[in-house]
């Protein structure tokens, strides 16, 4: 489908926005991904939608880690309207969280990355058979030192450090 331009974009730069878009259309024309979506959002509306290739509207695909800067501009976002206080704990904003001994990781904790909750390897070592972050538990004392999954550099250079 088509883009679909729904706001008279007066603040938005045009020919960079078709820049994006035709540097978007490339990576599917030229056969580096099969398709994408892709929404612009400017003052609380999406202003540009657009489907391409084998991706269609209906479509919902994985975002993996990607979605981590969206969750912490979120929250960040929320903090600063005065809305949620990063100090607070992440079960004082989603109950189920607090299970299994992770009551007292904040906010402002797991998005230092110093939550305490184990790699994906070793989980996946661990075999918990849970899935979700209620059944996950904290591997090291919440607070104590950043830890960053190695899967992550794995993906980015192709092999994964023992």
């Amino acid at each position: 489908c088509l883009g679909v331009y729904r706001h008279a974009m007066t603040s938005i730069v045009q020919s960079r926005l078709d820049a994006l878009v035709a540097r978007c259309r490339r990576e599917v024309d030229e056969g580096r991904l099969p398709g994408y979506q892709l929404a612009v959002g400017f003052e609380n509306e999406i202003v540009y939608a657009e489907a391409y290739g084998d991706a269609a509207d209906r479509n919902r695909f994985h975002t993996y880690s990607a979605v981590k800067p969206t969750v912490s501009l979120t929250v960040l976002e929320l903090a600063a309207e005065g809305l949620l206080d990063i100090d607070a704990t992440v079960a004082s904003v989603l109950p189920s969280f607090g299970e299994n001994g992770k009551h007292a990781i904040t906010l402002s904790q797991v998005l230092l990355h110093a939550g305490g909750f184990p790699t994906a390897r070793s989980v996946l070592r661990r075999s918990i058979g849970n899935s979700g972050s209620s059944g996950t538990q904290a591997g090291i004392p919440p607070g104590s030192r950043a830890l960053v999954s190695s899967t992550t550099r794995r993906r980015r250079t192709g092999f994964l450090p023992t």
